[in-house]
């Protein structure tokens, strides 16, 4: 979808739309922080294409693509109630590091968040 810098430079934003066949199924994006090459790392699909492998397959590719490029380590923030994109994450080998309290508000409530990690092998 776009690849480019943060205004200061000191960041990577990279976006991709995911396709199945024609139709747009979600979106994985990462950015970079180019001092210590690590990225966070984010997904989006929509409710008719959740447990069907797309995001596990999309998420396996950007960060096959992030340790082409030299990043070493990705974070994922998720909300504590979501408890599939934790064992998808968890799936690709992330852990678990730290837990956010009232890290996030959405529709008048607020929420936490954990951080999970993975340190990818540098390609």
């Amino acid at each position: 979808m776009e690849s480019r810098h943060s205004p200061d430079g000191t960041e990577l934003w990279l976006n991709w739309t995911v396709f199945e066949g024609q139709q747009v199924i979600g979106t994985i994006q990462a950015s970079v922080t180019l001092v210590d090459q690590s990225a966070a790392v984010a997904y989006v699909f929509g409710p008719m294409f959740w447990g069907q492998g797309y995001a596990t397959e999309a998420m396996r590719a950007l960060l096959d693509f992030l340790s082409g490029l030299g990043v070493g380590r990705a974070r994922a923030n998720l909300d504590t109630r979501n408890v599939a994109s934790a064992r998808l994450v968890e799936r690709l080998g992330f852990v678990r590091v730290a837990e956010l309290k009232g890290a996030d508000e959405f529709k008048g409530a607020v929420s936490d968040e954990y951080v999970y990690e993975l340190q990818l092998p540098v390609s």
